[in-house]
């Protein structure tokens, strides 16, 4: 795989889960929301600030932007991102768009995944 380029975002990221029939809340908001509805749940990642305390767990997440566009007929970027971040012990919440891939940390580990993807040859910024 070649080396790819991420972009840290500093912003703190709240994971929620709410029912499969819950509304989108009004407070899903900011500059990164993603909402995912399954027959099973209601996904929501947006601002840690905006998110309700006790609709999350208070541990925030940090951002790992994949530089974009790539191309959906590339292969494997995602399971190396995450075989090199599992090498670490580092969990993920990934997330694609149609553009590019967003690797989601847990805030207290963004230095640790840093140094790893460094390590396997990526540039973060």
């Amino acid at each position: 795989m070649n080396a790819l380029t991420f972009r840290l975002h500093s912003v703190e990221l709240a994971v929620v889960r709410l029912p499969a029939d819950a509304a989108v809340p009004a407070w899903a908001q900011g500059d990164f929301v993603s909402i995912t509805r399954t027959p099973h749940e209601l996904s929501v990642v947006c601002n840690a600030s905006g998110a309700p305390t006790d609709a999350w767990d208070s541990d925030p997440w940090n951002r790992f932007e994949v530089a974009g566009p790539l191309a959906l007929t590339e292969t494997g970027i995602l399971s190396n991102i995450a075989a090199c971040l599992a090498n670490a012990e580092i969990p993920i919440f990934a997330i694609a768009t149609y553009d590019t891939d967003h690797i989601l940390v847990r805030k207290r580990h963004a230095d640790s995944a840093s140094a790893a993807l460094r390590s396997a040859g990526h540039t973060v910024s």
